[in-house]
Protein backbone atom coordinates (compact mmCIF):
# COMPACT_ATOMS: atom_id res chain seq x y z
CA UNK A 1 0.00 0.00 0.00
CA UNK A 2 1.16 3.63 -1.13
CA UNK A 3 0.76 6.16 1.47
CA UNK A 4 2.48 8.81 -0.09
CA UNK A 5 0.87 12.05 1.07
CA UNK A 6 -0.60 10.47 3.81
CA UNK A 7 -0.52 10.93 7.60
CA UNK A 8 0.15 8.35 10.55
CA UNK A 9 0.40 9.31 13.97
CA UNK A 10 1.58 6.71 15.54
CA UNK A 11 1.10 5.83 19.91
CA UNK A 12 3.78 4.54 22.17
CA UNK A 13 6.16 4.89 18.64
CA UNK A 14 9.36 5.32 20.00
CA UNK A 15 9.88 1.65 21.14
CA UNK A 16 8.84 -1.74 20.23
CA UNK A 17 5.89 -2.79 18.67
CA UNK A 18 4.76 1.10 17.98
CA UNK A 19 8.31 1.85 16.46
CA UNK A 20 7.94 -1.42 13.97
CA UNK A 21 4.57 0.45 12.89
CA UNK A 22 6.31 3.64 12.22
CA UNK A 23 9.05 2.47 10.58
CA UNK A 24 6.69 0.27 8.15
CA UNK A 25 4.18 3.25 7.85
CA UNK A 26 7.66 5.15 6.41
CA UNK A 27 8.49 2.83 4.25
CA UNK A 28 5.37 2.69 2.67
CA UNK A 29 5.66 6.69 2.06
CA UNK A 30 3.57 8.41 5.06
CA UNK A 31 4.49 11.35 6.80
CA UNK A 32 4.19 10.59 10.82
CA UNK A 33 3.48 11.98 14.27
CA UNK A 34 5.69 9.75 16.58
CA UNK A 35 4.31 9.96 19.82
CA UNK A 36 6.03 8.93 23.02
CA UNK A 37 5.80 9.91 26.83
CA UNK A 38 9.05 9.35 28.50
CA UNK A 39 11.13 8.18 25.61
CA UNK A 40 11.92 11.33 24.28
CA UNK A 41 15.73 9.84 22.34
CA UNK A 42 14.67 7.08 21.38
CA UNK A 43 11.46 8.65 19.62
CA UNK A 44 13.99 11.64 18.14
CA UNK A 45 16.51 8.92 17.63
CA UNK A 46 14.00 6.96 15.39
CA UNK A 47 13.09 10.75 13.58
CA UNK A 48 16.24 11.04 12.52
CA UNK A 49 16.37 7.90 11.23
CA UNK A 50 13.39 7.88 9.29
CA UNK A 51 14.11 11.30 7.78
CA UNK A 52 17.48 10.36 6.49
CA UNK A 53 16.72 6.47 5.21
CA UNK A 54 13.17 7.57 3.87
CA UNK A 55 13.09 11.88 3.17
CA UNK A 56 10.03 11.87 5.36
CA UNK A 57 8.59 14.08 7.60
CA UNK A 58 8.73 13.00 10.97
CA UNK A 59 7.37 14.70 14.04
CA UNK A 60 8.03 13.36 17.64
CA UNK A 61 5.23 14.58 19.98
CA UNK A 62 5.30 14.12 23.56
CA UNK A 63 1.68 13.33 25.99
CA UNK A 64 1.17 10.94 28.77
CA UNK A 65 -1.88 9.23 27.32
CA UNK A 66 -3.44 8.74 30.97
CA UNK A 67 -4.23 12.50 30.84
CA UNK A 68 -7.30 13.05 28.87
CA UNK A 69 -6.24 17.10 28.35
CA UNK A 70 -2.79 15.97 27.03
CA UNK A 71 -4.53 13.59 24.71
CA UNK A 72 -6.53 16.42 23.06
CA UNK A 73 -3.81 18.82 23.14
CA UNK A 74 -1.49 16.30 20.89
CA UNK A 75 -4.31 15.65 18.74
CA UNK A 76 -4.58 19.58 18.03
CA UNK A 77 -1.01 20.09 17.96
CA UNK A 78 -0.64 17.23 15.47
CA UNK A 79 -3.33 18.13 13.14
CA UNK A 80 -1.85 21.92 13.14
CA UNK A 81 1.20 20.57 12.06
CA UNK A 82 -0.06 17.84 9.37
CA UNK A 83 -3.66 19.01 8.78
CA UNK A 84 -5.76 15.58 8.31
CA UNK A 85 -4.05 12.11 9.89
CA UNK A 86 -5.05 9.80 7.65
CA UNK A 87 -3.86 6.99 9.83
CA UNK A 88 -4.43 6.80 13.64
CA UNK A 89 -2.20 3.73 15.43
CA UNK A 90 -3.41 3.05 18.66
CA UNK A 91 -0.35 1.11 19.94
CA UNK A 92 0.46 2.68 23.47
CA UNK A 93 -0.24 0.79 25.91
CA UNK A 94 0.69 -0.31 29.92
CA UNK A 95 0.93 -4.21 30.81
CA UNK A 96 1.31 -4.22 34.53
CA UNK A 97 0.77 -7.76 36.63
CA UNK A 98 -1.51 -6.84 39.49
CA UNK A 99 -3.30 -9.45 41.90
CA UNK A 100 -6.71 -9.40 42.42
CA UNK A 101 -6.22 -8.50 45.78
CA UNK A 102 -3.65 -6.01 45.34
CA UNK A 103 -5.16 -3.76 42.25
CA UNK A 104 -5.96 -0.39 43.54
CA UNK A 105 -8.54 1.88 41.89
CA UNK A 106 -5.26 3.89 40.47
CA UNK A 107 -4.07 0.81 38.78
CA UNK A 108 -7.22 0.23 37.23
CA UNK A 109 -7.76 3.75 36.18
CA UNK A 110 -4.25 3.86 34.76
CA UNK A 111 -4.60 0.92 32.53
CA UNK A 112 -8.30 1.96 31.05
CA UNK A 113 -7.04 5.76 31.05
CA UNK A 114 -3.99 5.07 29.24
CA UNK A 115 -5.44 1.41 27.26
CA UNK A 116 -8.80 2.46 26.09
CA UNK A 117 -9.84 6.18 26.93
CA UNK A 118 -7.32 7.49 24.71
CA UNK A 119 -7.71 5.53 21.94
CA UNK A 120 -11.57 6.56 22.29
CA UNK A 121 -9.83 10.40 22.64
CA UNK A 122 -7.56 10.20 19.86
CA UNK A 123 -10.30 8.64 17.36
CA UNK A 124 -12.98 11.55 18.47
CA UNK A 125 -10.54 14.27 17.73
CA UNK A 126 -9.03 13.14 14.65
CA UNK A 127 -11.86 11.50 12.59
CA UNK A 128 -13.49 14.90 11.97
CA UNK A 129 -10.94 15.59 9.77
CA UNK A 130 -10.47 12.05 8.63
CA UNK A 131 -14.28 12.32 6.97
CA UNK A 132 -13.40 15.84 5.89
CA UNK A 133 -10.15 14.30 3.83
CA UNK A 134 -12.49 11.79 2.26
CA UNK A 135 -11.77 8.67 5.18
CA UNK A 136 -9.01 6.98 6.85
CA UNK A 137 -7.84 4.48 8.98
CA UNK A 138 -8.06 3.62 12.67
CA UNK A 139 -5.82 0.80 13.91
CA UNK A 140 -6.08 -0.54 17.65
CA UNK A 141 -3.64 -2.52 18.57
CA UNK A 142 -5.62 -5.52 20.68
CA UNK A 143 -4.31 -8.57 22.57
CA UNK A 144 -6.17 -12.20 22.76
CA UNK A 145 -6.30 -11.75 26.72
CA UNK A 146 -9.54 -9.60 25.92
CA UNK A 147 -11.32 -12.77 25.03
CA UNK A 148 -9.11 -15.26 27.23
CA UNK A 149 -7.55 -13.06 30.33
CA UNK A 150 -4.36 -13.66 32.23
CA UNK A 151 -4.61 -14.35 35.41
CA UNK A 152 -2.80 -11.63 38.03
CA UNK A 153 -3.70 -8.86 34.94
CA UNK A 154 -7.37 -8.48 35.52
CA UNK A 155 -6.89 -3.97 34.52
CA UNK A 156 -4.73 -4.78 31.98
CA UNK A 157 -7.42 -7.60 30.15
CA UNK A 158 -10.84 -5.65 30.73
CA UNK A 159 -8.72 -2.62 29.06
CA UNK A 160 -7.99 -4.54 26.43
CA UNK A 161 -11.56 -6.12 26.11
CA UNK A 162 -13.17 -2.56 26.44
CA UNK A 163 -10.79 -1.54 23.36
CA UNK A 164 -12.49 -4.11 21.63
CA UNK A 165 -15.53 -3.41 22.57
CA UNK A 166 -14.73 0.18 20.96
CA UNK A 167 -13.26 -0.68 17.84
CA UNK A 168 -16.45 -2.33 16.88
CA UNK A 169 -18.35 0.64 18.22
CA UNK A 170 -16.16 2.98 15.99
CA UNK A 171 -16.46 0.47 12.96
CA UNK A 172 -20.19 0.77 12.71
CA UNK A 173 -19.75 4.41 13.52
CA UNK A 174 -17.05 5.86 10.92
CA UNK A 175 -18.09 3.43 8.58
CA UNK A 176 -17.75 3.61 5.25
CA UNK A 177 -15.31 5.93 4.76
CA UNK A 178 -13.16 5.42 7.91
CA UNK A 179 -12.26 1.65 8.75
CA UNK A 180 -11.50 0.30 12.21
CA UNK A 181 -9.40 -2.47 12.98
CA UNK A 182 -7.79 -4.01 15.94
Amino acid sequence: MNLEGKVALVTGAARRLGRAVAVALAQRGAALALHYNTSRKDAEQLARQLRRSFGREVFPVQADLADAGAVKRMAASVQKRFGAVHVLVNSAAIYEKQSFSRATVQDWDRHLDLNLRAPFLLSQALAPAMLKAGGGKIINIADWAALRPYTGYIPYCVSKAGLLCLNTALAKELAPKIQVNA
